[in-house]
C-alpha cells in the first residue's frame, strides 16, 4: 500500500517514465505523435494526415522559449512512436523532455539538414547559412527561428515523411504524397510573399523586432535587421540601457516606422522605445500559431498574416 501511494506521488510529480501510459506501442492503428510547438503540430499534421494521432505539447500563443512540460506532457512524449522538436534549442525545458524520452531514435529534430544561422550571421542578410560550417560554435549560437523561410519547412516535411514512413513502410507513398502537396502549398505561399515584399521598397525593408526571430525571413526576402530590443534568439535576455540607447538611435537614425513584437513577449520595454521614438508598436504571435478561432491557426495563415503586417506597418517609412 505504501509502495503503491508513493508511485502515485512519483507520477504526479513526473519522475517516474512511463506514468499513465496509455498502452505498448503497436504496430497497426494510428502512430502516435507528439509535436512541441504549434507550427511543428502543424506541418507534422499536413504530412501525417489521419495515418497519426498527434499531441501539440505546447498550447496555441505561448512563446515557446517559456515552454515547461507538465508530468502530463512528459508522459505522453515517452509513449509516443515520434516525437517532433523543432530543433536550435527553441524549446524552453527542452532537456527534461528529452531525458524523460529517453530514446534518441524516437525524437526527430526538425533542424536536420537545414543551414543554420548562427549569432554572428544576423549582420549577414543575403548570405545563406552563412555559418554551417563553424562546428565549434555552441549549439545556443543557432537561430531556432527555421520557420520563417518556407523553404526550410519544405525541408521539414521530407524529414517528417521520412520519420512516419520508417514506422509506417507500408504508407510510404501517402506520406510521400502529402508531403509533396503541401510542399506545393509552401512554394505558393513564398510566391505570394515575394510578390508582397515587392510592393515595399528596398529602403522600407529595416525590420526592429523584440528578439532575433526573423534572420532566415530576412535572408530569403532581402529585409535588414535595423536594431532588436533582445540582442538574442530568445526572450528570455535583459538588454543593457547602453543597448536600449542604441536601438531608439537606430530607430531614429534609419525613420523605422514599426516595432514588431511576439504577443506573448512582454511589452513594457518595447512600449516606452515606440513611444520616445513615435513609433508603432504592432504585435505579432510569438512563434506560436493562434488558437483554431484565431486569425492565424495555421502555419500558412500565420505566414501571411506577419506579412501583411510588415507590409503594411514598413510601407509609410519617412526619407
Amino acid at each position: 500500500m505504501k509502495f503503491a501511494f508513493y508511485v502515485v506521488v512519483a507520477c504526479m510529480l513526473g519522475l517516474l517514465t512511463g506514468c499513465g501510459r496509455v498502452g505498448p506501442l503497436s504496430d497497426d492503428g494510428p502512430l502516435r505523435v507528439v509535436a512541441t510547438t504549434t507550427i511543428v503540430g502543424d506541418v507534422v499534421a499536413n504530412v501525417g494526415g489521419d495515418a497519426i494521432d498527434l499531441h501539440v505539447l505546447i498550447p496555441p500563443g505561448t512563446d515557446p522559449h517559456h515552454a515547461i512540460f507538465r508530468p502530463a506532457d512528459l508522459a505522453l512524449a515517452s509513449d509516443a512512436h515520434l516525437v517532433f522538436i523543432n530543433g536550435g534549442r527553441l524549446e524552453g525545458q527542452i532537456d527534461r523532455l528529452l531525458r524523460n524520452v529517453g530514446d534518441p531514435d524516437r525524437i526527430v529534430s526538425l533542424d536536420r539538414n537545414i543551414a543554420a544561422r548562427r549569432a554572428h550571421d544576423h549582420h549577414h542578410h543575403h548570405d545563406h547559412g552563412h555559418g554551417h560550417h563553424h562546428h565549434h560554435h555552441h549549439h545556443d549560437d543557432v537561430d531556432p527561428h527555421f520557420w520563417t523561410d518556407p523553404h526550410n519547412v519544405m525541408i521539414w516535411a521530407d524529414t517528417i515523411a521520412a520519420a512516419l514512413t520508417e514506422h509506417r513502410p507500408e504508407l510510404a507513398d501517402e506520406f510521400a504524397a502529402r508531403a509533396a502537396a503541401y510542399q506545393e502549398q509552401l512554394r505558393e505561399l513564398d510566391a505570394w510573399i515575394l510578390e508582397r515584399v515587392a510592393q515595399l521598397p528596398e529602403s522600407n525593408r529595416r525590420l526592429v523586432t523584440d528578439h532575433l526571430s526573423l534572420g532566415y525571413f530576412a535572408d530569403r526576402y532581402g529585409f535588414e535587421q535595423a536594431a532588436v530590443i533582445l540582442p538574442s534568439f530568445d526572450t528570455m535576455a535583459q538588454p543593457a540601457a547602453r543597448h536600449v540607447a542604441s536601438v531608439i538611435e537606430a530607430i531614429r537614425a534609419q525613420n523605422v516606422p514599426a516595432i514588431f513584437i511576439g504577443a506573448a513577449v512582454n511589452p513594457a520595454l518595447a512600449s516606452q522605445i515606440a513611444r520616445d521614438t513615435g513609433t508603432q508598436l504592432v504585435v505579432l504571435p510569438s512563434d506560436s500559431l493562434t488558437t483554431a478561432d484565431g486569425p492565424a491557426p495555421d502555419y500558412l495563415s500565420y505566414m501571411r498574416m506577419i506579412v501583411d503586417a510588415l507590409i503594411d506597418n514598413l510601407a509609410d517609412s519617412v526619407h
